[in-house]
């Protein structure tokens, strides 16, 4: 991890890996952080205790990734593909009054929320983001939202 991220770190702390070919999550702790930075690349080395209660056959030289949670925010947060980053300040796109808006934003700490990972904002509690899969869109064009029937024809 970097230098930088790693002041946050404090033994005991709770981390989520997926472990390549697996589906479930393994859950682990930090155990230790290395005192210094790698000269070369900047990083801090940090080691996690895995708890293999879940009876998943770990291997040495499996490879896994995972989130390391260092602090909690309550913040409205968005889909990370929902920022828009071709210009020179990161910005979203909204609906306003039937027309596109794009509003920049400071963003914040990346977290996910279930297997989607999101990023804070500086937004208003209550305001519609458009996805980033709806494409890019002119400011100031018209457009709409439509809520499509579920199959059975009952709505969510």
């Amino acid at each position: 991890m970097a230098a930088a991220d790693s002041i946050a770190l404090k033994l005991g702390q709770t981390a989520q890996l997926q472990i390549e070919g697996s589906g479930q999550a393994v859950k682990a702790r930090l155990v230790r952080i290395n005192p210094s930075a790698q000269a070369a690349s900047r990083t801090v080395v940090a080691y996690l205790s895995i708890d293999n209660q879940s009876g998943s056959k770990l291997r040495q030289g499996m490879f896994a990734q995972g989130s390391l949670g260092t602090g909690t925010n309550r913040m409205l947060a968005v889909p990370v593909s929902a920022i828009r980053t071709d210009r020179a300040q990161p910005y979203v796109q909204l609906l306003s009054d039937g027309k596109v808006v794009q509003q920049p934003v400071k963003t914040g700490p990346r977290g996910t929320v279930g297997d989607e990972l999101m990023v804070g904002v500086d937004l208003p509690q209550g305001t519609a983001v458009l996805r980033g899969s709806v494409g890019l869109l002119r400011a100031g064009q018209s457009a709409r939202v439509t809520v499509m029937p579920s199959p059975t024809g009952s709505r969510p």
